[in-house]
């Protein structure tokens, strides 16, 4: 077995190990898996796939808040821009 880090906001970190949790799971990865599991079975087109293993490759980069909170402002900014409410 391999191990691939992620990196979850603390309120997502939360609500993964309830869920996990709840439905009986020992720990995130074993829920994780599952929960790959149960679509794999699904289609899954050629340009979405190909973005997916080129993100994978990718190393990986840990968010501060601060990273988080800009990423949010400019979010709820363009939301602004377009009529949305981005909240």
């Amino acid at each position: 077995m391999i191990t691939v880090p992620v990196s979850l906001p603390e309120n997502i970190k939360a609500t993964a190990e309830a869920r996990a949790r709840a439905a009986g799971f020992s720990d995130l990865g074993a829920y994780f898996a599952a929960l790959i599991e149960s679509g794999a079975g699904q289609p899954i087109d050629a340009a979405t796939e190909a973005a997916l293993v080129e993100g994978l490759a990718q190393p990986g980069r840990e968010y501060t808040r601060a990273m988080w909170d800009e990423k949010v402002r400019r979010f709820e900014q363009r939301m602004r821009e377009r009529g949305g409410s981005g909240q």
